[in-house]
């Protein structure tokens, strides 16, 4: 089989190799190539995030609305201590601590398609002085980087409880970005005057029929806006949730808006079940993180294949590839060429 040569190919490979890992020699096997052969066309990570711009420029580009999730995961390295850049992590599932990295991912969403732009490795006080404080940085890029690619659209930033910082919410302020995060129940707050866990704001409760309510308050300093969302279970079962925001909007636009944020939680369920995100297993801790950007350029693929052809789930888009695997492998141009401009 001849195999195109683009910034394509790699990530098509991630999506049809369907025997084993998604290693070099397995993807190899799998177009009778070496894995050597692989790992020459994987291409520079920056290129895929880039192409991925390209591609999420196209999906939304009649959308006024749309949100940036940034949210973190754990790329598992189990079986490997000689890899570069990783460490220890404990795993709440299998209760044992495990070799990883901890990756930073900024996706771009208008709540139905989510298109992954930015990533970055986070690393612990080996690497930085105060880690903290460079993961907001990250944050604060990648949003930046978000506003850059769409400057005609409206933005709100999403993100969970790890973030609901200070540092960030202030910065989020004086930079008059939207953003949600979610705040833990036991937050003391100022409301009228009184000093108040979250919890204990009776007001805040939604009551009835009412799905959820939200407050003006102080924290820190900060104005802010806390809304508590009611959530029910399959069971019937009701929880409240506390979410924090820096602009005005009705309670239900806020709860809204901050669930949009599963979606990259889906984005990385796929990509670890389906694509291989964390299935390579070169020592070198740039080459890996080329395999994470191509493999979300995978994804990227998958969400612009749900878009033309109307698919439910990118599940569905990548079942579509496997059926034309030879002609996409040998002219992938075509199919991204229009849109990301890159041979």
């Amino acid at each position: 089989m001849i195999i195109a040569n683009n910034i394509a190919t790699y990530p098509l490979l991630t999506i049809l190799t369907n025997v084993g890992k998604k290693s070099f020699e397995n993807m190899g096997r799998f177009v009778k190539k070496s894995g050597d052969t692989i790992g020459r066309i994987l291409r520079p990570g920056q290129e895929s995030l880039d192409a991925s711009r390209k591609i999420a420029q196209q999906i939304f580009a009649n959308k006024k609305e749309l949100f940036v999730a940034i949210d973190e995961t754990t790329i598992k390295k189990i079986h490997s201590r000689v890899i570069e850049g990783t460490s220890w992590f404990f795993d709440t599932k299998i209760g044992r601590s495990i070799n990883a990295y901890r990756l930073l991912v900024g996706a771009i969403s208008d709540g139905k398609y989510i298109v992954p732009i930015s990533a970055a490795f986070t690393f612990g006080s080996d690497f930085y002085e105060n880690p903290r404080e460079a993961k907001i940085i990250t944050v604060q890029h990648f949003i930046v980087t978000a506003l850059s690619f769409f400057p005609d659209k409206k933005f709100i930033a999403v993100l969970d409880g790890a973030f609901a910082s200070v540092a960030y919410l202030k910065w989020a302020i004086e930079n008059g970005i939207r953003t949600e995060v979610r705040m833990h129940s036991n937050r003391v707050v100022i409301y009228k005057g009184e000093h108040l866990k979250l919890r204990e704001i009776k007001w805040l409760r939604p009551k009835g029929r009412q799905m959820s309510r939200t407050i003006r308050v102080l924290w820190q300093g900060l104005t802010l806006y806390i809304t508590a969302a009611k959530r029910i279970d399959k069971h019937g079962n009701e929880t409240v949730v506390f979410q924090a925001a820096t602009y005005v909007a009705k309670p239900s636009k806020h709860a809204e808006a901050y669930k949009f944020r599963w979606n990259i939680e889906k984005l990385f369920r796929t990509t670890k079940q389906s694509l291989g995100l964390q299935e390579c297993f070169s020592r070198k801790a740039g080459v890996q993180f080329n395999h994470i950007c191509a493999v979300f350029l995978a994804y990227s693929m998958a969400q612009l294949e749900m878009k033309k052809n109307g698919f439910k789930n990118p599940e569905a888009a990548i079942r579509a590839f496997e059926k034309k695997k030879r002609t996409l492998l040998n002219h992938s141009k075509p199919f991204l060429g229009n849109i990301i401009g890159i041979a």
